[in-house]
């Protein structure tokens, strides 16, 4: 359930703008009375949310046109994970944030400007630090030219929460000889960034050309299901007897021949947190208008690199490799589009064309 309300007013020399905003979620899987291959396998999963947000602007329009906007947001999630509604939960947080910004505009003459903002934004639990942030802006006639840098802590990402595995639930690979389950997602540890973004362009009704690169950098973030070797887990994580539990489900439920004792073949697929990633490229694109004619292309390059400081993606199968592209995103990009207009304005032809490189989110060669 949502709620919702706003207001607005005007105080001498400044219009300001009020909006609140509360909510709350909840969802349960309720299978206690659930049995696996005869035998009883109860399990019994809930979260619930609820968040209250508070968003004031000010706008200020003489003489440069400053603006003020304040926002804050307490958000409180809670997961549980057990046998019932009684067990104890495995994931309850607690996330608190708020944050501030100004931002000025000069006028350097009929059609120039600049346009400068800062803010500061900060929260309680994750992330623990706050986060400053700057952006400048030049605009004119004909171009523009923007920078923006921002540092300090991120909300770390919800990687999602999962009991272990149990016997039936285990995946045994028989011709591989490896045993695949799922486990918990690590705790959740503060994210530090840093990111700049710088835009320019220059052009007119006509034709254009344009540029943009970002160069971002995480620390301390998570990825969601990744593959870890069993023998890898920190103290503590798995159940005294719970890897000898797996294995002994190698013929009975897995089906396979002989007997499982190599433990080192046994891989998690959980969310791990402590990873440094960093994530650059660069955009050039470019417009054209002649007569009837138009063209507009671009072409992109990123890369997007994981750097595994816990030494625990080591899995033949693991679709994360520390010093490589981060899987999904494509290393280049590269697009077209044609176009033409009748004499009579009422038809227009669109010949579109894109080019994705490999590593890209369909898991495919490059294509076109």
């Amino acid at each position: 359930s949502t709620t919702v309300l706003n207001t607005s007013g005007a105080l001498p020399g400044a219009l300001i703008g009020i909006s609140m905003s509360a909510g709350s979620g909840s969802t349960i899987d309720d299978q206690r009375n659930r049995i696996t291959s005869g035998v009883s396998d109860p399990e019994y999963a809930s979260s619930s949310s609820n968040f209250v947000s508070l968003d004031v602007d000010a706008i200020v329009p003489r003489p440069n046109e400053p603006h003020l906007h304040v926002t804050a947001l307490r958000e409180a999630r809670t997961q549980l994970i057990g046998t019932s509604p009684l067990s104890a939960a495995l994931d309850a947080t607690t996330y608190a944030r708020a944050s501030a910004a100004f931002g000025e505009r000069f006028h350097l003459g009929p059609v120039s400007s600049v346009d400068f903002e800062a803010g500061l934004a900060g929260g309680t639990n994750a992330p623990t630090a706050p986060v400053g942030a700057a952006a400048f802006s030049l605009h004119s006639g004909a171009g523009s030219f923007s920078a923006r840098y921002a540092a300090g802590a991120e909300v770390p990402p919800d990687l999602g929460s999962a009991a272990l595995s149990r016997v039936g639930d285990a995946s045994y690979d028989c011709g591989a000889s490896a045993i695949r389950i799922s486990g918990p997602s690590d705790p959740v540890r503060p994210v530090r960034s840093r990111k700049l973004a710088i835009d320019a362009s220059r052009g007119d009704g006509e034709r254009s050309v344009g540029l943009s690169l970002y160069d971002e950098h995480y620390r301390g973030t998570g990825l969601a299901d990744a593959i870890v070797p069993a023998t890898l887990e920190r103290p503590g994580y798995l159940p005294p007897g719970y890897l000898d539990a797996i294995a002994g489900g190698w013929s009975s439920a897995g089906k396979c021949p002989g007997s499982f004792t190599d433990s080192s073949r046994i891989f998690l697929s959980q969310g791990i947190t402590g990873l440094r990633v960093a994530y650059r490229g660069i955009t050039v694109r470019a417009r054209d208008h002649i007569g009837r004619f138009s063209v507009e292309g671009f072409v992109d390059v990123s890369a997007a690199t994981l750097d595994d400081d816990s030494g625990r993606l080591t899995a033949p199968t693991s679709v994360y490799i520390s010093g490589r592209q981060l899987p999904g995103i494509p290393t280049s990009k590269i697009g077209a589009t044609f176009g033409w207009v009748g004499p009579t304005g009422q038809t227009q032809l669109l010949l579109n064309a894109t080019r994705t490189g490999k590593n890209n989110a369909n898991r495919l060669p490059a294509y076109t």
